[in-house]
């Protein structure tokens, strides 16, 4: 069971407050207390044939009682997002739920109960439940992976596989962080394989999990003890532009950068104003961590860091063979103890085979040990650190009344950070931000969308749009349009 390994940890220790809030603290003891009481209150879920449960809910305390209660009864879970939108609609239409637990109301397809706080209706309470001990194979977590392929997938983890990824997350937590016990500030969706996983090492790390949201984001600048955000390129762009003017850097603060490369106008602000103790991890659902770059090993920004000890990354040539050469880049290949094992009723795959995992990066590997992302081999491209399919932002765009032809780019910020621009031919009046509101029907986590007009899309040789010109015509315009205010 998920619970095993943290109970093995804490049960010394069940004073210690693990979890808190901007108005409250919870120890382990209330925290397996609360786990106890609601597996007896969702007792006859496992009964009536649930196999998965989809939980949405707001309270990320609650989250993870109602997800370890589910486990302690046997029964997997799947975190959904929030609101309503497409995202919520593609984790339901992808995981197949047999009952969602929300505390909202909830209207579709799938049967639903509604709860209120840690009360579910007493037709679901059992008096006596029964732990049953669970297979090392048997499926503990479902989610959903979408930052490798254009096709999201449904992935899973068993009992095997998150204990072997939690001793190895604990392993790189342990090294990074600067003091036995601290605070976690963890930026990435529960929903996430790596973001509920990671929340847990921490915790197990010596960490109190602290929870918040968007509007009360200055709570984290408030801290009295070593603190570790973990969070991706954009929310850590979002936590620096919230820091109170003439902030110092802080070593007792660590940066755990997950989900993309970190621009290198972003480290310099996060050096001058939050800490210099900067780590980013390049990895995949998938995968796991599988290199870590700190910023104080002067590694090159370009550099996505070591390979981990326990991981084997590999960059083979068009006939699948290993390329020797460090200066070469090949498709890169991923195999080691936190590998998953597949995605969920797929039984074969064009990214894992014969043990090995394909993420569709393009890198090479310098003197056995260092990893450089070159590119991608696919139509994927990444905003703020979450990866979208430029093939169907393409379609929305072209599709839409009045537009003839138009393509998405990316243009970073002024911190470094790539977010969307779409470049379009049209001669006509449109709304702006309805064309935005299609494109986010399609991807909620996308950023804010910047339209560009042009006279005709610039096209590589290959025939296809080309982004990297559309992208220097902005940057060129940006440094010409500077120099003229100056």
């Amino acid at each position: 069971m998920l619970m095993d390994i943290i109970h093995d940890k804490l049960k010394n220790t069940s004073g210690e407050i693990i979890f808190r809030d901007i108005s409250r603290e919870w120890s382990y003891g209330e925290f397996h207390q609360n786990i106890v009481h609601v597996a007896h209150a969702l007792g006859k879920i496992k009964e009536a044939g649930c196999a998965l449960v989809g939980v949405k809910c707001a309270s990320q305390y609650n989250h993870l009682v109602i997800i370890f209660a589910l486990d302690m009864l046997g029964v997997a879970s799947v975190s959904l997002p929030e609101g309503f939108g497409s995202m919520f609609r593609s984790y339901v239409e992808l995981t197949k739920p047999d009952l969602i637990l929300t505390d909202d109301s909830y209207e579709g397809d799938i049967p639903s109960v509604k709860f209120s706080g840690l009360s579910f209706p007493s037709t679901l309470h059992m008096e006596t439940i029964a732990s049953d001990e669970r297979s090392p194979d048997e499926i503990c977590r479902v989610s959903v992976a979408a930052g490798t392929d254009v096709t999201a997938r449904k992935i899973y983890i068993d009992t095997t596989n998150f204990h072997q990824n939690i001793h190895r997350l604990i392993q790189s937590v342990n090294e990074m962080r600067s003091a036995d016990k601290y605070d976690v500030f963890c930026f990435l969706g529960i929903d996430l394989l790596s973001g509920f996983q990671i929340r847990l090492a921490a915790i197990l790390s010596g960490g109190c999990l602290n929870f918040f949201n968007r509007s009360n984001i200055h709570y984290l600048f408030r801290r009295e003890r070593p603190s570790v955000f973990i969070l991706s390129p954009l929310h850590l762009e979002i936590l620096v532009s919230a820091l109170p003017p003439l902030s110092r850097p802080d070593d007792t603060v660590e940066i755990i950068v997950i989900g993309g490369a970190l621009p290198p106008e972003l480290e310099k602000k996060t050096r001058a104003g939050l800490s210099t103790r900067i780590h980013v991890i390049y990895g995949t659902e998938e995968t796991g961590a599988v290199a870590v770059r700190s910023v104080r090993d002067g590694l090159a920004p370009e550099s996505a860091g070591f390979i981990v000890p326990w991981m084997t990354v590999e960059a083979v040539d068009q006939d699948n063979k290993k390329i020797k050469e460090g200066n070469v880049a090949g498709l890169l290949r991923i195999q080691g103890d936190t590998l998953n094992k597949g995605y969920l009723e797929e039984y074969f795959s064009d990214r894992f085979v014969d043990g090995w995992f394909y993420p569709g990066d393009i890198g090479r590997i310098y003197n056995q040990k260092e990893l450089f992302i070159v590119s991608r081999a696919d139509n994927l491209i990444s905003f703020g650190g979450d990866k979208f399919s430029v093939a169907r932002l393409d379609e929305v765009c072209k599709a839409y009344p009045g537009i003839q032809d138009g393509c998405i780019f990316a243009v970073p910020d002024a911190s470094g950070v790539h977010m969307p621009y779409v470049a379009i031919i049209c001669h006509e009046q449109i709304d702006i931000s309805e064309l935005s509101r299609k494109m986010h029907d399609i991807y909620e986590n996308m950023p804010t969308l910047t339209v560009i007009w042009v006279d005709q899309i610039p096209l590589d040789d290959a025939g296809n749009p080309d982004r990297v010109l559309l992208t220097e015509m902005v940057l060129n315009e940006r440094k010409q349009r500077s120099a003229r205010m100056h």
